[in-house]
């Protein structure tokens, strides 16, 4: 420290009530017109000592004039200007009125929800975690203003980063915004799923205001806290809070495509997921066929970078509800999986792959329960046709995906109950474990002979003691399961063989 600084602290020690009017004005005048870093931070911490020296009967008739001057200066344009100013406005509020409080927090959420400036938004968590440091009790007499804003402001979206100078001081700046407000979260709950169900009402409310903003990131940022609204609610979530939240979700798709829109997709698909009791009961005003429309409208967009979270989603959301959209889905997917490579040429051969990807996976997470034979009929020939003749043409990301769909069928399929005019079990049987024996002997990766095994497995289990698997295809399989099965490398595949052997001895 200074020796004027010193001064300074030792001539506060002498301050009373009765020089206080006298000081406070100047003070707040070089807050407003002052240029220096050192004369602002030097005033901050100032006001500072003055709250720790004056005490609460002698600063509270000042404080009002203090926090609006202090407050003014939040906007300041250096860093650590605003982290003075922030911590003195904690000193400030510890002292301060309840109404005084109650009305900074105000203009903070204001400022939070309704500027789109980062280093605004940041100096808002700034404060919040000086007052949990400072003054903890007088934030937790506003826990029912402060945790909403909290719990939105910690879901913020990482910014993308870019070659740019400009950008890179940003992004840090930013990074640092979001760790203040997870360290104000920490501090002030005592866990984020007590917190969740303590103040749900408040959430949901902040984060339907935040999904109609106009700008794309509080958008995104709202679906973000939605999700762990999901999560930790569960299905405990009362039927007219989880009404209101797919109500604001389903909201939030309409309308085109913008960056970060993803969140939204995979807010519903966890929302789903974690209530989907709920949702399927009769209990909730939640209309599924809304949610199902709402979902297949998005797969249906053009954009390939979009329908790949789409089609994940839809597929997640039918499987979870345990709805029945598969001809939907197919019909939307089934163009690109057949497609070697996009006629747009700017979409990359990665970005195809990708989309072929996620709608393999889709079509086995889509894939009907037997409770819907009349579908399961009508699709499972062009369905296993499709993914068996793809596996030799596709990457062993794809192959994986194909066989863990195919696994998804067999397991929610009784096949001996198939009765398509176009498909038998004995032909499907044939060249399933012949594809199934080809991907185990020759891919170099252990996850998709592991997939390939399980298929045969789920698939002689099913047909144990039947006659729909082929002579040949079972000689072609014994001979798989001697010579390499149980030498493989994978334990799992050894496990598997040995299992498949069983099945195929009865």
């Amino acid at each position: 420290m200074s020796p004027m600084m010193d001064s300074i602290h030792l001539c506060i020690q002498q301050v009373d009530g009765s020089v206080l009017p006298d000081i406070v004005p100047r003070l707040t005048d070089l807050i407003k017109n002052s240029i220096g870093l050192g004369t602002k931070v030097g005033i901050a911490t100032v006001i500072s000592a003055l709250c720790s020296q004056c005490g609460l009967e002698t600063m509270q008739p000042f404080t009002g004039k203090l926090m609006t001057a202090l407050f003014n200066g939040l906007t300041d344009r250096n860093s650590t200007i605003r982290r003075s100013y922030a911590t003195s406005l904690a000193n400030v509020c510890k002292l301060a009125k309840d109404s005084s409080v109650e009305k900074l927090l105000g203009k903070l959420y204001d400022w939070y929800m309704e500027k789109q400036d980062s280093n605004l938004k940041e100096t808002c968590g700034l404060v919040l975690k000086a007052m949990a440091d400072i003054c903890p009790d007088t934030l937790n007499n506003h826990k029912t203003r402060v945790l909403p804003l909290v719990f939105l402001a910690m879901h913020s979206p990482p910014p993308s980063t870019t070659v740019s100078t400009s950008t890179t001081v940003s992004h840090s700046t930013t990074t640092t915004g979001d760790n203040v407000w997870r360290e104000v979260w920490n501090e002030v709950t005592i866990g984020t799923d007590n917190a969740v169900r303590l103040y749900i009402s408040e959430f949901i409310s902040i984060t339907d205001t935040a999904l109609q903003s106009s700008s794309w990131d509080t958008k995104a940022q709202a679906a973000a806290a939605i999700a762990t609204i999901a999560k930790s609610a569960g299905g405990n979530m009362e039927a007219a809070h989880l009404s209101q939240l797919v109500s604001s979700l389903v909201s939030g798709l309409s309308g085109r495509t913008w960056n970060g829109k993803e969140a939204l997709l995979t807010a519903i698909s966890d929302v789903c997921r974690t209530c989907s009791s709920a949702l399927i009961s009769s209990d909730t005003s939640v209309n599924t066929e809304d949610i199902l429309n709402a979902c297949l409208k998005e797969a249906s967009k053009e954009s390939v970078a979009y329908k790949i979270p789409a089609v994940k989603c839809m597929s997640e959301v039918l499987d979870s509800l345990k709805a029945d959209k598969y001809s939907d889905l197919y019909r939307i997917v089934s163009p690109y999986l057949n497609m070697d490579k996009h006629e747009d040429e700017e979409v990359s051969q990665q970005l195809l792959i990708q989309l072929r990807e996620a709608g393999f996976r889709a079509l086995g997470k889509a894939w009907p329960t037997d409770t819907h034979q009349e579908t399961q009929e009508g699709w499972i020939s062009s369905t296993t046709s499709l993914l068996l003749s793809r596996l030799e043409k596709v990457t062993w990301r794809e192959q994986l995906a194909v066989w863990t769909s195919l696994l998804s069928i067999l397991s929610r399929t009784e096949l001996n109950a198939m009765s398509s005019s176009d498909w038998s079990v004995q032909s499907f049987s044939e060249q399933m474990i012949s594809a199934a024996i080809k991907s185990a002997s020759e891919s170099k990766y252990s996850a998709v002979r592991e997939a390939s095994c399980k298929c045969i497995k789920q698939l002689t289990g099913s047909l144990k003691g039947s006659s729909c698997i082929p002579e040949a295809v079972t000689k072609e399989l014994r001979l798989y399961l001697v010579e390499k099965g149980s030498s493989d490398s994978s334990l799992e595949v050894n496990r598997l063989c040995e299992e498949i052997q069983l099945n195929i001895d009865v």
